[in-house]
Formats: structure tokens, sequence, C-alpha cells
């Protein structure tokens, strides 16, 4: 899954189960259950599942990056 820079926010990823693979700024990371990875806002990034099960990750954005409803939020003050 490809995704643009940050809105303005810091990504907090946390890998709950699986196996995978982050690119961040092009270059890789494996990912792990019990990883965790900092992308920084402003950041390129890929998150990719690596093998048969499923990534399952908790993102933390901050600033908050969306809201309740999921819609963007305006970017953070860094």
């Amino acid at each position: 899954m490809a995704h643009q820079p940050s809105l303005g926010a810091d990504q907090w990823l946390f890998v709950v189960s699986g196996n995978g693979v982050a690119v961040i700024n092009q270059k890789s990371y494996p990912l792990r259950a019990g990883s965790l990875l900092v992308i920084e806002r402003g950041d390129r990034h890929e998150i990719g599942c690596a093998g048969w099960s499923r990534l399952k990750t908790l993102s933390i954005y901050v600033p908050p990056a969306y809201s309740k409803s999921g819609d963007e939020l305006a970017a953070g003050k860094p």
C-alpha cells in the first residue's frame, strides 16, 4: 500500500501481528509482531505484507491527522 507524505503528523505504526516490510524514503525496514516504527511527517512511505498471514497494525498520528468520521484534518504545526 503506497502513501503520499503525511499531512502534517508523525505516524507511529505498531505491528500487532504478521510480517511485512516498510519502505520509508526508499529504505526498507522489516516488520513483525511487536515492531514499532515512526514515520515522520513528510516521509514518503509504503507498508506491505510479507507472507500469507495478514499484517495487522495500529497507527497513531501526532498531532491527529483524521477526524472521527475519517476526514483528513489540516496539517499540524511542526
